[in-house]
């Protein structure tokens, strides 16, 4: 059986998240039918979705003997890592064109937008790379605390960061806004200085998800018992 295969059969996100994709879509379509220019906050509430639908995680349920038929069906386990990459984010796309593809219909642009395909990118991937060694979700859940820490700070602190967060501002607070909470972009039209403010957040999200395919390449599975 190919990986591809295998992980088409034995999806990588519970029934539950595949249904909230879905529904989220859906509800985002019905919201932009009725608002025109509501598109921005439906694609934030996916993008917040993705982040937890590609967190899918690899090394615990490969461990666990859940990936044996395609770690040891012959497989070479570079098709292994990119089929399970590749899966963990399709599903938040999918849902992601069905609602760019109802705001189109009514004549929108945010879910289409610069900002918003960037922001997806880099939920999706950072997601997917962050969780690979740990448990399922634990990559969305540590991104979204990290986004509230960065938001306690003091008054003077914040104001930079929604100053930031709306285009404006130094660029390399900018650079840092956009690492940490990508959200910001849905729904923007990127000019030439957000492009050079995202480039060290796409080094970062990138040169993460090379690491976690090489940690894969590398890894021995080794079973363990549940917990």
């Amino acid at each position: 059986m190919s990986p591809l295969r295998f992980f088409l059969l034995v999806p990588l996100q519970s029934r539950v998240m595949l249904c909230g994709l879905v529904g989220v879509a859906l509800v985002g379509v019905v919201q932009v039918s009725v608002v025109p220019a509501a598109g921005r906050d439906a694609a934030l509430t996916l993008l917040l979705l993705q982040m937890f639908s590609a967190s899918s995680g690899f090394v615990i349920p490969a461990r666990r003997g859940h990936y044996d038929p395609i770690l040891t069906g012959g497989a070479s386990r570079s098709a292994v890592v990119a089929s399970h990459c590749v899966l963990s984010i399709v599903p938040g796309v999918s849902a992601w064109l069905m609602l760019g593809l109802g705001e189109w219909l009514t004549g929108g642009h945010a879910v289409w937008s610069t900002g918003s395909a960037m922001a997806l990118f880099l939920v999706s991937v950072g997601g997917w790379a962050g969780t690979v060694a740990l448990p399922r979700l634990s990559g969305g859940v540590t991104w979204i605390v990290l986004m509230l820490a960065c938001l306690s700070g003091p008054t003077a602190w914040r104001q930079g960061l929604l100053t930031a967060a709306a285009g404006g501002g130094a660029g390399e607070i900018r650079a840092a806004v956009y690492l940490v909470c990508p959200l910001v972009l849905a729904g923007r039209a990127l000019g030439w200085q957000d492009v050079i403010a995202l480039l060290p957040a796409c080094g970062v999200i990138v040169g993460g998800a090379l690491v976690a395919w090489r940690f894969l390449l590398r890894l021995d599975v080794t079973l363990e018992a549940a917990q």
